[in-house]
């Protein structure tokens, strides 16, 4: 199998990695390695692989390398006829939810490397997993794993400007910054607790609320192995929001957390969640795809489930 690596050198933990990442690569020359100076270079990047016919490209970096490139690949593909080809998601960001969630947990990078070896001999097999696509009206497509609004947004910028500062990270750092926010909606702090106007259509099931917590995604955990998640039904998209000053906030966010509705996170308290194929947003507010900020300028845009797409887990389950 036509094999490659992508690389963002400057994610967190690839400073760590890299030079054992290029030693070991320099023991298998039929993989052919990219690293990119910076994000603006990965839609280029991905232009030359897919030329070359690559059929199972290793994305490894952090959860903002993975959803680039994943647009990067729609839009290539869409421009080129070529075909999407296999993924695998090596853990070399600040956080990796991306690949905890596809890998089937937290997977050391030396493992993951290992496994994606062996998927590159043919040893590995892939699996039909879906992505999401978010549609903002009027401008192009984006892919990735996790969209989100409210304080999930209040979320990453507290993170970035208040704990990156500290010099934390990985995953314990988005965990603090969620905890933050969590305790700022239990607080009712405004830059937490305040939410954001939404209309929503879940598969044409329609719901307006204020909203402090809206979230979409394809993965079934996120940081930290959290799910917050609980609706019924197999479609590939987990939806869930909880209303401002929903009902006994602090003593059902741990119940939030794991997706586990009884008794408290009921609909008429505040909390709701579905799984869909397709939902339609009318917000003004900003939203964030695997912690990239973004604001739709027409305040519309549609969240699908993109593929299936084949994704090898490098997790040892598989």
């Amino acid at each position: 199998m036509r094999s490659a690596i992508l690389t963002n050198p400057h994610s967190n933990r690839n400073r760590r990695h890299l030079p054992r990442l290029r030693t070991q690569l320099a023991r298998h020359p039929e993989i052919r390695h990219v690293e990119t100076a910076s994000l603006d270079e990965l839609p280029a990047a991905v232009d030359a692989l897919l030329h070359d016919g690559v059929e199972l490209l290793g994305i490894n970096g952090g959860d903002g390398t993975v959803h680039l490139t994943l647009t990067a690949l729609l839009r290539a593909t869409a421009d080129n006829g070529k075909a999407m080809p296999a993924l695998a998601l090596l853990p070399g960001g600040t956080t990796s939810m991306s690949a905890r969630g596809v890998n089937g947990g937290v997977v050391p990078f030396k493992r993951a490397l290992s496994n994606l070896l062996d998927a590159a001999a043919g040893k590995r097999a892939g699996e039909a997993r879906h992505v999401i696509r978010v549609h903002p009206a009027g401008e192009r497509a984006q892919l990735g794993l996790c969209m989100g609004m409210g304080a999930i947004v209040s979320g990453i910028e507290y993170c970035h400007e208040r704990i990156y500062s500290l010099g934390l990270r990985d995953e314990w750092a988005a965990g603090m910054a969620m905890l933050r926010a969590g305790w700022g909606i239990a607080r009712r702090e405004a830059v937490f607790a305040d939410g954001v106007p939404i209309d929503v259509a879940i598969d044409g099931e329609r719901h307006s609320a204020r909203a402090s917590i809206f979230l979409v995604t394809a993965l079934s955990e996120l940081i930290l192995g959290i799910r917050p998640f609980w609706g019924n039904g197999t479609d590939p998209l987990r939806v869930t929001l909880v209303r401002e000053h929903a009902e006994r906030f602090l003593r059902s966010f741990p119940d939030l957390l794991r997706g586990r509705p009884e008794p408290h996170l009921t609909e008429a308290a505040g909390y709701f969640s579905r799984r869909g194929e397709r939902v339609d947003i009318r917000c003004d507010g900003p939203y964030m795809i695997d912690g990239e900020i973004y604001h739709a300028q027409s305040g519309e845009l549609t969240v699908d489930a993109f593929g299936p797409v084949t994704i090898v887990p490098l997790g040892d389950a598989a």
